[in-house]
């Protein structure tokens, strides 16, 4: 026996688009953007696409990789003494870029140094290697890669059938074209 791949360069068998309809809006009352989008098809559809039973694999192409970038103030690390790197795991989820910044990292003194003492938090993006259009718009793209000796009619239809469930589960204004 030996191992071999679990998909094959055949085994990308449907494709569909995320994108905003024109005039749609995000709960913040900001348009939808590539960020929003990927956003989107990475926590709401891949997961559940996920589960059907043939599909390998669900790829993301175009929009952004959202991340929370925390950029450290130099001086101010060094007149802590905060020179080294630190790995902070706190239980919970933090919601908000403030709740980042209150994350306790030292004691000094009897005194709490917060992430905001010594650096700043954003809503930043990964570099990305690619992007997608539709019809000349920028779009994200979702690619569901099949599990190899699968037939690959019944999966796509299986495919078809759960986005139609995971529809209804969209934000309003958002919509998926095969």
């Amino acid at each position: 026996p030996e191992m071999g791949p679990i998909s094959t360069g055949l085994g990308e068998i449907f494709m569909y688009t995320v994108q905003a309809k024109p005039g749609a809006l995000q709960q913040n009352g900001s348009p939808y953007d590539a960020m929003a989008l990927r956003e989107i098809q990475d926590w709401i559809i891949k997961p559940q696409l996920a589960q059907v039973p043939g599909v390998i694999e669900v790829n993301s192409i175009g929009g952004y990789d959202k991340q929370y970038h925390v950029t450290p103030y130099p001086v101010k690390l060094l007149e802590l003494g905060e020179g080294q790197q630190l790995l902070v795991r706190a239980p919970g989820q933090l919601q908000t870029i403030s709740d980042i910044e209150q994350v306790v990292i030292a004691n000094r003194n009897g005194a709490p140094v917060r992430v905001a003492d010594v650096a700043s938090v954003a809503i930043g993006k990964e570099l990305r290697t690619g992007a997608a259009t539709r019809d000349g718009v920028e779009t994200v793209l979702g690619t569901a890669m099949m599990l190899v000796g699968e037939n690959s009619r019944s999966v796509a239809r299986a495919i078809a059938a759960r986005l139609e469930e995971i529809r209804p589960s969209l934000p309003q204004g958002v919509r998926m074209e095969t």
